[in-house]
Formats: C-alpha cells, sequence, structure tokens
C-alpha cells in the first residue's frame, strides 16, 4: 500500500457483488448486455472516480528560478464525485501562483487538481485543497485556484437546474487577486 494514502484499496471482487446487488435491488436483469456491469463498475470506481483515496499525492518536480512573474495555469478539466449523492460534478480549474524561488513542471499542476477531485468531495473543499497542496509542497508568495462545475446532483435531480455552474475560488498568501482573475480570463492565442 502506498505510504500516504488514507484508505486500503477495496477488495474488486466484493465491489462486484455490491454492484450486483444494487442491480437487483433496481430490477434491472443480467443479461448480455449488463453481465460484465457490476466489474466495470467496481472497477470505475476504485481506479478512477475514487482514486485518490488510495494512492499517494503526486509527486511534484520543482526547478529554482529567481524573478519570474505570476505563472497560471487554465482549462484543466477535471471530474469529481459529489459526496451526498455519488453522483458527478464536472468542470474546469485555473491556478495562478507567484513563485518565491522555484517554479513547478506545469505537467503537474493538473496532477495535484486530479488526485484531490479522484474522490468524494464537496467543491469547496476541492478548491481548499488545491491551493494549500501548492501553497505547502511550491512555497510561492501565493496561489489563487479557480473551479468552475456542473453539478449532476443539481442538474438530473431534484430541481433539475440544467446548465447551472458553481464557481469557487481560494486565494492563499500574497498575491494580487485582480491580477490573477486577469489571468484566468485571457484567452489562449493558441484556441480558436
Amino acid at each position: 500500500m502506498p505510504k500516504n494514502v488514507l484508505h486500503k484499496i477495496p477488495n474488486i471482487a466484493e465491489g462486484e457483488k455490491i454492484i450486483s446487488d444494487l442491480l437487483k435491488w433496481l430490477n434491472i436483469s443480467i443479461n448480455d448486455s449488463t453481465k460484465d456491469t457490476p466489474a466495470r463498475v467496481a472497477k470505475m470506481y476504485v481506479n478512477d472516480l475514487m482514486k485518490g483515496l488510495y494512492i499517494d499525492a503526486p509527486p511534484i518536480k520543482t526547478f529554482k528560478e529567481k524573478n519570474t512573474g505570476y505563472v497560471c495555469v487554465t482549462d484543466i478539466y477535471f471530474t469529481s464525485l459529489c459526496e451526498h449523492h455519488l453522483l458527478p460534478f464536472i468542470g474546469k480549474c485555473g491556478i495562478v501562483y507567484f513563485p518565491k524561488s522555484s517554479v513547478i513542471g506545469i505537467s503537474k499542476i493538473p496532477r495535484i487538481v486530479d488526485y484531490w477531485s479522484s474522490r468524494p468531495q464537496l467543491q469547496e473543499r476541492l478548491t481548499n485543497q488545491i491551493a494549500e497542496d501548492i501553497m505547502k509542497r511550491l512555497k510561492p508568495y501565493g496561489v489563487y485556484v479557480a473551479m468552475s462545475a456542473e453539478h449532476l446532483c443539481s442538474t438530473i435531480r431534484g430541481i433539475k437546474a440544467r446548465g447551472c455552474i458553481t464557481n469557487t475560488a481560494q486565494m492563499l498568501g500574497d498575491i494580487d487577486k485582480g491580477e490573477a482573475i486577469e489571468l484566468l480570463s485571457v484567452k489562449s492565442f493558441l484556441k480558436d
């Protein structure tokens, strides 16, 4: 088992049995189309939707770099799972940080987002966890994290508020909020 995980990896065979029982409870018959559904669903929960509970935080590589300005990474797509209904919320994340003496490998920023989003979550907590992780491990002057997501627990059940988007932001340390927001709103000239 990895050293810093929250939980041990669940037994897939036990998960298959639980999913099979759920299908029976819902009066869904097992046929050629659904016979492998319990295995697929059990593996999906462990290997994808909740993998952040069973793996170590991704290692980060920093590079000494002085006199840099803000670093901004946008359009980081993520999927997380509402801990209240176990339904996905899907969206994008943007991160701005102001390096003190080192920068992080750019590919590590989406890995941090993926790690924290791959578990039952609240978007508000997720936003904060990403910001705290970057502050703790990179030690920049400051970080600003903004997330925007559609929550299926609001769009396909209850109020059925299709198109409703939830926005959250967290600012830690010394960073100019106005400049961070402006950087996040800049559209890349590489995109159509």
